[in-house]
C-alpha cells in the first residue's frame, strides 16, 4: 500500500514540474513575441522614413521588385 501512494506522490510532483515548465514556457515566449512586435514596430517605422525621405526611390525600387517578382513567377508557372 504505501508505494502505491509513493508512486502518486511521485506523479504529482512530475505535474507540478511540468506545470511549472509550462509557465516559463509561456513567459519566455511571451517575451519572445513582445521583443519581435517592437522589433517590426521600430522597421515599419524606418521603412517608412525611409519612403518619407526618398520617395522617387522608393517608387523605382518597388517598381523594380513588382517587375522582378512577376518576372519570377511567370517562369515558374509555366
Amino acid at each position: 500500500m504505501r508505494s502505491h501512494s509513493n508512486e502518486q506522490l511521485e506523479a504529482s510532483k512530475d505535474l507540478t514540474i511540468n506545470e511549472r515548465n509550462i509557465e516559463d514556457l509561456v513567459n519566455t515566449v511571451s517575451q519572445f513575441s513582445d521583443q519581435a512586435i517592437e522589433n517590426s514596430r521600430v522597421a515599419v517605422d524606418k521603412s517608412v522614413e525611409l519612403v518619407k525621405e526618398y520617395p522617387v526611390h522608393a517608387a523605382i525600387g518597388a517598381g523594380v521588385l513588382g517587375f522582378m517578382v512577376g518576372m519570377i513567377s511567370k517562369k515558374i508557372l509555366r
